[in-house]
């Protein structure tokens, strides 16, 4: 009897490592202990997850994938669509979660555009909040969640070196899942720009938010200080 129970267990224990192990995500190894979290995505997991109801559902709340469980790390560089955008493509599941999260910071102040698609539904969520507000591009209107092969659009108003949370939540209602997430944007020069994360315009990408910002470039009123001070030592040291 002893024994029996101790086998149960230990089977019991085996599957459980099975599904905290399994990892759909198969465009790329996942990265467990990066040296350094620059220009990554944290990614999660959560199967299953029943608030999926179709490959139309996507998620307005955060608390509708609060259980996924962080897996590792991913670049994006290695998806169908990685030639122009973040992208991550795997086995899927049944009503599975897939939350790709990372920071972004810019050095200045600029407006982008965050923009995502795939299979199945997709949402863009900010500082851990959905919104509403609808994108519209030309004679279309996007939400900032979509279904099944919809564009996904949210626009995003940044202030320099203030750190932004980025969330791609990703519902797989079952089969392969793939998806995307680009940003789009207009340099000081009023040229445009479009690319994945790690590519945008003056903007740092790091999964943990961990910038350093001892090495940025002052902004304008505070290098002007800076250079008055300076000017006010020589003009002391020149007079004495």
């Amino acid at each position: 009897m002893k024994k029996s129970i101790q086998l149960i267990i230990l089977t019991f224990s085996f599957i459980l490592s099975m599904q905290v192990s399994a990892i759909p995500i198969t465009s790329e190894a996942i990265i467990t202990n990066p040296a350094s979290t620059d220009n990554l995505w944290s990614y999660s997991h959560l199967e299953p997850n029943p608030v999926i109801s179709s490959s139309a559902f996507y998620y307005t709340s955060t608390s509708q994938f609060a259980g996924a469980t962080h897996q590792g790390y991913v670049t994006g560089s290695y998806g169908p669509w990685s030639s122009g955008s973040d992208s991550f493509s795997g086995t899927g599941g049944t009503r599975s979660s897939h939350i790709f999260e990372t920071y972004i910071m810019s050095a200045i102040n600029q407006t982008v555009r965050l923009g995502a698609g795939g299979d199945d539904g997709h949402s863009i969520f900010v500082d851990d909040a959905f919104t509403t507000d609808m994108v519209t591009v030309g004679s279309n209107s996007y939400a900032a969640g979509a279904g099944y092969a919809v564009t996904a659009l949210r626009i995003l108003t940044m202030e320099a070196f203030v750190p932004y949370k980025i969330t791609l939540a990703g519902a797989n209602y079952g089969g392969p899942l793939g998806y995307w997430f680009s940003m789009v944007g207009t340099t000081e020069q009023g040229a445009d720009w479009h690319g994945s994360v790690s590519d945008a315009y003056k903007i740092s990408m790091n999964a943990t938010g961990d910038f350093n910002t001892g090495n940025t470039i002052p902004e304008p009123t505070t290098l002007a200080l800076i250079l008055l001070g300076l000017a006010g030592i020589g003009y002391k040291r020149k007079t004495k």
